[in-house]
C-alpha cells in the first residue's frame, strides 16, 4: 500500500515536472522570436503609426495653407481700409460716430429707462423684492429687465403670509370716514 502511494506521488511529480518544462520551453521560444525578427503585431503597429503621421502632416499642411490665405485676406482688407480712410477721411469718421450714436440710442431704448421715475444714474436704482406666496423675485442692482427667481423656504413663506395677513387686517379694518363703496382687499390683490 505504501508502495502504491509513493508510485502515485512520483507520477504526479513527473507530470508536474513535464508541465513546468513545457512552460519554460514556450517562454524561451517567444524570447528567441523577438530577438530574431519583428513579429507581425509590430509591423501592423508601425504601418498604423505611419498612417497617423501622414494624416497629421496633411492636416498641418492644410492648416498652414489656411493661415497664409487668411493672412493675405487680412492684409488686403487693411489696405482697402487704409485707401478708403485716405480718400474719405471725414466721412469715415462721421459714419463711425453716427453708428455709435445709433447703437447707444438702441441700447437706451432696450433698457427701458424712459419709463418710470427718472433717476440721476444707475447707482440710484436700489434692489427690491416682490413676492408671491410661493416665490420671491429679486431684482439685482442696475438696469435689469428679467427678475431672478428663487424658491421660498417654508419659514420665509410663513413670515410673508403672516405679514400679508396683518397688512390685510389693517387695510380692511373699518375707519371713521369709510363709505359704503370702500374697497375690500384680499390676498389675490397682492400676489401674482
Amino acid at each position: 500500500m505504501l508502495k502504491r502511494w509513493f508510485l502515485g506521488k512520483r507520477v504526479i511529480a513527473a507530470l508536474l515536472f513535464c508541465f513546468v518544462l513545457l512552460l519554460y520551453r514556450q517562454a524561451c521560444r517567444s524570447q528567441i522570436q523577438t530577438r530574431s525578427g519583428h513579429p507581425a503585431d509590430e509591423d501592423a503597429y508601425e504601418s498604423l503609426l505611419q498612417q497617423h503621421e501622414h494624416q497629421y502632416l496633411q492636416q498641418t499642411a492644410n492648416l498652414t495653407r489656411l493661415i497664409s490665405r487668411l493672412k493675405a485676406e487680412l492684409q488686403e482688407r487693411s489696405r482697402q481700409l487704409q485707401r478708403s480712410a485716405v480718400i474719405f477721411p471725414l466721412e469715415h469718421e462721421e459714419q463711425n460716430q453716427s453708428e455709435l450714436e445709433e447703437f447707444m440710442r438702441k441700447q437706451l431704448r432696450r433698457a427701458e429707462i424712459f419709463t418710470g421715475e427718472p433717476l440721476p444714474n444707475e447707482f440710484a436704482v436700489l434692489p427690491f423684492e416682490t413676492f408671491t406666496l410661493r416665490q420671491v423675485y429679486q431684482l439685482e442692482t442696475g438696469l435689469t429687465r428679467v427678475p431672478v427667481e428663487s424658491p421660498l423656504r417654508q419659514d420665509r413663506r410663513n413670515e410673508l403670509n403672516g405679514a400679508l395677513e396683518a397688512a390685510l387686517h389693517l387695510l380692511n379694518e373699518p375707519q371713521l370716514r369709510d363709505s359704503q363703496q370702500r374697497r375690500i382687499y384680499s390676498p389675490q390683490h397682492f400676489y401674482e
